[in-house]
């Protein structure tokens, strides 16, 4: 799963939760293992079915937009466009498994 941060939001929902600014994620972070993120990510998933958990992902460096041809003008994403944008970062999430 690939995420962007908006971070004057993300900074308002660490402030409700009391944790400290300097505890978000950074950009370009791979949150998917051990460290800042893995206790959100644990608590995101024991809300969902098991098809549905997030297995990895990777906080990336810029938001999608239109311009960059991510998004549509109705702000959907173009899955295609992004999928080869951030071929490098989905790549990294699967390195050394094995694939079937």
């Amino acid at each position: 799963m690939l995420v962007t941060v908006v971070e004057d939001q993300a900074k308002r929902v660490a402030a409700e939760a009391g944790e400290p600014a300097s505890q978000l994620p950074r950009r370009g972070e791979l949150e998917s293992g051990p460290g800042q993120g893995a206790g959100r990510h644990r608590r995101l998933n024991a809300t969902l079915p098991s098809y549905e958990t997030v297995k990895r992902f990777t906080i990336l460096d810029r938001d999608f937009s239109i311009e960059s041809g991510e998004l549509t003008p109705s702000l959907k994403v173009r899955r295609k466009a992004a999928t080869q944008e951030f071929k490098a970062q989905i790549d990294a999430m699967y390195d050394g498994e094995s694939h079937h």
